[in-house]
This record gives C-alpha cells, structure tokens and sequence, in this order.
C-alpha cells in the first residue's frame, strides 16, 4: 500500500527538465522528500532552482554503467521509495541512439530500483508509443516501457501528448520553445503538410497533477497499468500555433512546408548539426494524429484538464523574472 506524499521519499530523474522541474517544485510543496537526478554536465542555475525548492541534488548518469556511476546511482536511489523517471527526448543530438537513451537508461533505471527496493516507478513517455510505430521515437519509448512492465515492480506509465505553459522555471518543451522563435523572430511559420495532425496538447501542471496521483493512488486503474493522458480540446496542429500567437499578441502567416521538402531538410540537419533543427523522427510525427483513445486525466484521476487558452495564460502569470515570454 502506498503511502502520501509526505512520507514518501521520491527520486525525479531528467531532474533539471522541463517537467521535471514543475514535477519537483510540486512535490516539495506538498512536503515529499525529493531527491533530484541530475545529469554531470547540467547547468548550475538549473540545479539551483532545484536546490532552492528544497530537493537534495545527485549527480549521476544512467547511460553509464561502470562501477564509479553504479555506486553514485545506487546511492541516489538508496531509501527512496518511489522514482518518477521522465529521461527522454525527440530531438537527440548527433551521434546519440534513441534506444540507448530511452530504452538503455530505463533498463539501469530498473536494475538501480530494484537493488535499492524501490516500491513504484512513475514513468513518463508518449502517446502514440507503441511496438509496430513507424518512428523511432515511439518505438523505443514503448520498449522502454516494457522494460518497466517486465520488470516486476509496481508501476504507472502515463503517455502524454505535446506539453505547454509554465507555472515554474524557464523550461519549455523543445517544440514550443522553436515555434515561439519562429513566431517572434520569422516573417512566415513554416509547418509541415500545413500543420494539418490533430493534437491534444495538455498543460504541464495537468501532467504534474497525475503524476502525483499515480505516487499515491492503490485504485486497481491505476496501479501496473499504462494509460493516455491529454488535454480538453483537440485541435490541429496550426490551430494550435495560432493560438499561440494569439498569446504572444502577434500575427505571422503560416506557410505549408511539403512532407517531402521537410524529410530532406532533415536529413541534411541530422548530418550537419549537432542538434538537428528537425529529423526524420519528427517530420513523421508530423504527418500522423496525436490523440488518446481514452483520456485518462478524465475516467481515471478525474481531472478537470485546462483550457488551451487558459494555459497559455500561465506564462503570464508566472513570476515575470522567470518567464522567458512576456505575454
């Protein structure tokens, strides 16, 4: 049976993240003892902000499994009693796998929980994860799920869709981070086949949100279980980015790039850049609908999700020191 959040000892990997900051400001505010995996090379004012919330910062990284990182990662894991494990990416720099990052690292994560009697694994991936996807991003997201879903241990896997808004840090996810230099800085915003995928973008405190619940929840629909998790609305892609530039208050075309134009922009990015400006990966994305079968935000946690709008309001709101958009 697990416990509340206040007498949990919970390790965040990818602490230093976008969500992963958001996931641990909330959980020091609700009195966890947080313990936050940072990566060797992160940046001080991001392990700063995590200190300042009053998490314990570790330094060690699960993509190396030598005895001097085994040992630091053991002791990061060591007494904890859950680990929320968010490690993951659709846009790799040159040279890295996305099977070494997603599924390598989930299985070390594994072993390290397993040494240390870790009672749960919150993991986060993707909507859209599956074995026979035609992307290797979904791909190795769903077998670094399986990694977890073999692994014996209790678990809640919860596939998101596109993340927004901020309520804390300067993070943003990748892709809104690129559309808002575009919309700023551009006088066209390109968007592949127009931005004509439906999506279902879901407001980063909503995720935080079930994240909590999956630490806390004994419900049978919720524990050793994978489920879809989303926003209110779906929307397409372009809608999506005009409301953004709605947000922002400002008003550039949207110009349709071709599907095939796009795949070999990205071969060439993935072959010059050290992180490409767009892959192959996510040109496919691209072309394919994002929405949940079943929302679990709404059957499961009963969660009331927030409005597109209103989330993007929350740059807004957020400490106007700390937004990077001033809306």
């Amino acid at each position: 049976m697990m416990t509340g959040l206040k007498e949990q000892r919970v390790l965040v990997d990818g602490a230093t993240g976008y969500l992963g900051c958001h996931l641990i400001h909330k959980l020091c505010l609700s009195g966890s003892d947080v313990r936050a995996l940072v990566h060797p090379g992160a940046r001080s004012a991001d392990v700063d902000l995590l200190k300042n919330f009053g998490a314990e910062i570790f330094t060690a990284d699960l993509s190396v499994a030598n005895p001097e990182m085994t040992e630091l990662t053991g002791q990061a894991f060591s007494g904890c009693t859950s680990v929320v494990h968010l490690i993951g990416s659709v846009a790799p720099k040159k040279g890295e796998r996305l099977e070494d990052l997603h599924t390598g690292q989930t299985r070390n994560l594994v072993a390290a929980c397993k040494k240390a009697g870790v009672k749960r694994i919150v993991m986060i991936t993707s909507l859209g994860a599956r074995q026979d996807a035609d992307n290797s991003y979904h791909a190795t997201k769903w077998m670094a799920e399986n990694e977890i879903r073999k692994s014996g241990l209790e678990f809640v896997i919860l596939r998101p869709p596109l993340l927004f808004g901020r309520l804390t840090g300067k993070r943003d996810s990748k892709l809104v981070n690129r559309y808002r230099e575009i919309i700023l800085n551009k006088k066209v915003v390109p968007l592949i086949n127009g931005g004509k995928n439906k999506i279902q973008p879901l407001f980063i405190g909503d995720l935080v949100e079930a994240i909590c619940l999956s630490l806390e929840s004994d419900e049978q629909g919720v524990v050793n279980q994978t489920l879809e998790v989303g926003g209110p609305q779906v929307m397409t892609l372009q809608k999506f980015v005009e409301e953004f530039m709605d947000a922002l208050n400002v008003r550039k075309p949207i110009v349709a790039l071709h599907p095939g134009v796009a795949s070999l922009l990205a071969v060439v990015c993935e072959a010059v850049q050290t992180v490409p400006t767009v892959n192959r990966d996510q040109v496919k994305l691209a072309l394919s609908d994002n929405v949940c079968a079943e929302n679990a935000l709404l059957s499961v946690f009963k969660l009331d999700p927030t409005p597109v709008k209103r989330a993007f309001e929350s740059y807004n709101s957020a400490d106007s020191e700390v937004g990077a958009v001033k809306l």
